[in-house]
């Protein structure tokens, strides 16, 4: 399957500005949130 695009749709609820502010975070957030949907994750970015 050819990806075409981008979509992002994310709402994290019940934590601290703190966490917001910090990237890599956020990112374990999604990723665990990802594997425990069994989402499939086609790339995470470095930022």
């Amino acid at each position: 399957m050819q990806t075409v695009g981008k979509h992002h749709l994310i709402e994290i609820s019940e934590c601290t500005p703190r966490v917001l502010d910090d990237i890599e975070k956020v990112k374990t957030i999604m990723l665990e949130a990802a594997l425990k949907a069994k989402a499939e994750v086609k790339k995470t970015l470095n930022l």
